[in-house]
C-alpha cells in the first residue's frame, strides 16, 4: 500500500506556484483555461463545467492541435488561407504540465508578477515614510503616503511644537524670525476721499476690495482670540490694548524722531525692526562730521486714527510668534534744523518747516505659548494703498502660495 502511494505521488505534477505565494496583485481567472502546445496557443471556454476543477473532469476533451505540413517547415503561414491540418489527443498529465507553465506566462501566477521597483533618488521628505507595496509610485512627493505633501508637512510642524523647544533647524528658526518683521502681506491703507477716483465703477471696486480685506482682518482677530483660550469658558489671554494703540504709536514716532535727528544708534536699535535700523544706520553714517541736526514736532494736525489692525501667526505653528500690526496716520508739522558744530549755529538753508501725513507701522510680538505682548518697535512708514498697488499685491500673494505648494508637493517650477 505505501508503495502504491509512493508511486502516485511520484507520478504527482509539482505546481511550482505552490511554493511561491501569490502576491497582493494576483488575480486568478477561473472562467478561462489557457493551453500551450508546440508553437501555438489556444484558449477554450469550458462552459456548464466548474471551471476551477475541469482539468481534473473525465470529461475532458484535448483540443486539435495544429501539425505544420511539409510545405510549412519553416512556419511561413500566410495569414488568410486555411490550411488542413491532422489532430492528435493529448494525455491528461501532459496537459497539465502545458496548462502549468502557459499559466504564469500568460498573467495568471505570481511568476508573471513584475516586483515593483522604488526609485533610486529619494526626496528628503520621503526617506523617514515607508513605502507601500500596495500604493502606485509616481514622480510627486505625495506618493509616499495617503496624505498631501501639505498636510504631512502640517502635522511635523505641529508635531514638533508640542515636543517644546526643540527639534527646529537652524534655518527654520532663521526664517520665522525674518518674516516676523515684514510688512504682513494684505495691508490695506485706505486713500482719503478727496484723492480717489469717484467714477461709480472705480469707487464700488475700491470700496468693496476694502470692506474684504476689513473682514479678513477681523476674521484674523478673532482667531487669534479663540486660538489664546486655555477653554472656552475663559478669558483670551490675547489682550491687543486698543485704546493704547495710538498712544504708543505717538510716543514711538516722537523717540524715532529724535533719535535719528540726534544720530543715537543704540536707541535705534531698540525701537526699530533690524531692516529698518540698517536703512537708518546707513543715513546717520553719510552725514557731514562738521554738521548735527535738530528735529521737534510743533504741532499734530488732525487726531492720529488707526488705519489697518492685522495680527498673524507665522509658521511653524506653536514655535513661531504672533504678530500684531498697526498703521497709524499721523498728520503733523515738523521742523528739521542743521547745526554747524563749530559755531554751534545753524547752517544757511537748512532749516524746513514741513506739514505732511505719515502712515506709521509698528508691530509686536506675542509669545505663542504664554500670549505675553513684547514692547512695540518701528517697522516704518508706508504709502496709501490704491487700486494698482492692491492689484498687484494680490497677484503676488497667489504667485507666492502657488510656488509655495508647489515647492511642499516637490514639483518643478
Amino acid at each position: 500500500m505505501a508503495e502504491a502511494l509512493a508511486a502516485e505521488d511520484s507520478d504527482r505534477i509539482v505546481d511550482p506556484r505552490e511554493k511561491c505565494p501569490p502576491k497582493a496583485w494576483t488575480i486568478h481567472f477561473s472562467n478561462w483555461n489557457f493551453w500551450s502546445a508546440e508553437r501555438c496557443v489556444f484558449v477554450i471556454e469550458l462552459s456548464g463545467k466548474d471551471r476551477t476543477t475541469c482539468l481534473e473532469s473525465d470529461h475532458f476533451q484535448s483540443p486539435p492541435i495544429p501539425v505544420l505540413d511539409d510545405d510549412d517547415e519553416n512556419g511561413d503561414l500566410e495569414p488568410g488561407i486555411s490550411h488542413e491540418h491532422e489532430s492528435r489527443p493529448i494525455d491528461l498529465p501532459v496537459a497539465r504540465a502545458m496548462y502549468r507553465s502557459a499559466r504564469p506566462l500568460l498573467g495568471l501566477g505570481s511568476a508573471a508578477m513584475r516586483p515593483q521597483q522604488p526609485f533610486t533618488r529619494v526626496l528628503p521628505a520621503a526617506k523617514r515614510i515607508a513605502v507601500s507595496p500596495a500604493v502606485t509610485v509616481t514622480a510627486t512627493r505625495g506618493y509616499a503616503s495617503k496624505f498631501a505633501a501639505d498636510m504631512r508637512m502640517s502635522s511635523r510642524q505641529n508635531k514638533k511644537a508640542s515636543q517644546g523647544d526643540g527639534g527646529y533647524s537652524a534655518s527654520e528658526i532663521e526664517k520665522s524670525m525674518t518674516m516676523a518683521h515684514i510688512m504682513l502681506p494684505g495691508t490695506f491703507v485706505t486713500v482719503p476721499f478727496s484723492q480717489l477716483d469717484k467714477s461709480p465703477k472705480a469707487l464700488w471696486a475700491y470700496t468693496y476690495a476694502r470692506l474684504k480685506q476689513r473682514v479678513q482682518d477681523f476674521l484674523a482677530v478673532f482667531g487669534a482670540k479663540v486660538a489664546s483660550m486655555p477653554t472656552w469658558t475663559t478669558k483670551p489671554r490675547c489682550q491687543l490694548s486698543y485704546t493704547k494703540i495710538v498712544p504708543e504709536a505717538k510716543a514711538l514716532h516722537r523717540s524715532l524722531g529724535e533719535a535719528l535727528a540726534a544720530g543715537d544708534k543704540d536707541t535705534l536699535r531698540e525701537i526699530c525692526t533690524p531692516s529698518l535700523y540698517q536703512t537708518l544706520s546707513a543715513v546717520i553714517s553719510r552725514r557731514k562730521a562738521t554738521e548735527k541736526l535738530t528735529w521737534e514736532l510743533l504741532r499734530y494736525d488732525g487726531k492720529p486714527r488707526i488705519v489697518s489692525h492685522k495680527v498673524a501667526m507665522m509658521p511653524p505653528l506653536g514655535k513661531a510668534p504672533i504678530i500684531q500690526q498697526v498703521v497709524v496716520a499721523i498728520s503733523s508739522s515738523q521742523k528739521l534744523n542743521k547745526i554747524d558744530k563749530s559755531t554751534n549755529k545753524p547752517v544757511k538753508g537748512g532749516l524746513r518747516v514741513q506739514n505732511q501725513t505719515e502712515y506709521f507701522v509698528m508691530t509686536r510680538q506675542f509669545n505663542p505659548k504664554t500670549w505675553e505682548p513684547k514692547k512695540w518697535i518701528a517697522w516704518g512708514n508706508t504709502q496709501a494703498t490704491t487700486m494698482e498697488d492692491w492689484k498687484l499685491i494680490q497677484k503676488g500673494m497667489r504667485d507666492m502660495e502657488r510656488k509655495d505648494y508647489s515647492k511642499r508637493r516637490g514639483e518643478r517650477l
